[in-house]
C-alpha cells in the first residue's frame, strides 16, 4: 500500500503542476489581451518596451490619438512634437494658420521663415520695410556690403559724397590698394611730400633702403652716417667694428672712452 501511496502522490503533484502552468499562461494571454485592448485607436506599440505613439497624422490627447486638424497652406511633419506641421514655403504659422510673407516689390523670399521671410534684390536695399534702389555713381559698382551706401569706387578712385573722383597720383607715384590717406604711394627712391613724390638723395658710399620712415638710405659698412654723409669709420687701437658695421666698440677687456680703447 505505500507503494501506491508514492505512485498517487507523484500523480497528484504531476497535475498540480500542469494545472499551475495552464493557469500562468492563461493569466499572461489575459494581460497580453488588456495591453492589446488598453492601445487606442490610430496608435501603433514602440518598437521596445510597452509604450505607444500615434500614427502619423494624430496626436496624443488624453491617451487617445486624434487627427491633426492641418491648415490649408500646410504639410504634415510626422512629428509628434509641436504642431505636427508646418507651413509651406512662403508662408508662415500665426494663431494656428499659414499666412502668407508679404515681401515688398523688388525682394525674393528667404529660405527660412525667420526674421522678416525676404530679402531685398541685388542693387535695392531695405529702408522702411520697402526695397529702395541703390544708385550707383559713375566709376562705382554695387558691393555685397548689408551696410553703408551699396556701392564702392573703381580702383582709381574714391568716394566724395554720392560721386567717386578720380585720384590724382602725383609723378614717380602709383595707386595704392588701400582706401584710406591719399590713395597712392611713390615708387621706390622716391619720398612723399605734400602731393609730390620727391627722389630720395643718397650719398656716396650709401644705398637706399626705403622702409617709409627716416632718410630712405643707409650708409655702407665701415661707413657712419654724419650730417647726411657717408664718412668712413677710423677704428681706433684694440677696437673692431659694431655688429651693423656703421660704428665700432672696443675688443674685450678694453673700454670705450671718448675715441679711444683703454685698458679696464
Amino acid at each position: 500500500m505505500s507503494g501506491l501511496t508514492q505512485i498517487h502522490k507523484k500523480i497528484f503533484l504531476f497535475f498540480s503542476l500542469a494545472l499551475f502552468c495552464i493557469i500562468s499562461l492563461s493569466q499572461q494571454k489575459l494581460m497580453a489581451q488588456d495591453l492589446v485592448g488598453s492601445l487606442p485607436e490610430n496608435a501603433t506599440r514602440d518598437a521596445y518596451g510597452s509604450g505607444w505613439h500615434c500614427l502619423a497624422g494624430f496626436q496624443k490627447f488624453d491617451d487617445k490619438c486624434e487627427a491633426i486638424q492641418l491648415p490649408e497652406h500646410a504639410y504634415l511633419t510626422n512629428s509628434s512634437y509641436n504642431l505636427g506641421w508646418e507651413c509651406i514655403h512662403g508662408y508662415r504659422e500665426q494663431d494656428g494658420n499659414c499666412i502668407a510673407i508679404r515681401k515688398p516689390e523688388h525682394a525674393h523670399l528667404e529660405a527660412s521663415v525667420y526674421g522678416k521671410g525676404w530679402s531685398c534684390d541685388r542693387g535695392y536695399r531695405e529702408i522702411k520695410e520697402q526695397c529702395v534702389k541703390i544708385n550707383v555713381p559713375e566709376n562705382g559698382y554695387l558691393d555685397q556690403n548689408t551696410y553703408g551706401s551699396g556701392w564702392t569706387c573703381d580702383r582709381g578712385y574714391r568716394p566724395e559724397g554720392n560721386t567717386c573722383r578720380k585720384i590724382q597720383v602725383p609723378e614717380n607715384g602709383y595707386l595704392s590698394n588701400s582706401t584710406l590717406g591719399t590713395g597712392w604711394l611713390c615708387n621706390r627712391g622716391y619720398r612723399e611730400n605734400g602731393q609730390n613724390c620727391l627722389a630720395i638723395v643718397v650719398p656716396a658710399n650709401g644705398f637706399l633702403e626705403d622702409k617709409g620712415r627716416g632718410s630712405g638710405w643707409k650708409c655702407e659698412r665701415g661707413y657712419q652716417d654724419i650730417n647726411n654723409q657717408c664718412l668712413a669709420i677710423i677704428l681706433p687701437d684694440n677696437a673692431h667694428l659694431d655688429y651693423q658695421g656703421n660704428d665700432w666698440e672696443c675688443n674685450k677687456p678694453y673700454r670705450k672712452l671718448g675715441n679711444q680703447c683703454l685698458a679696464g
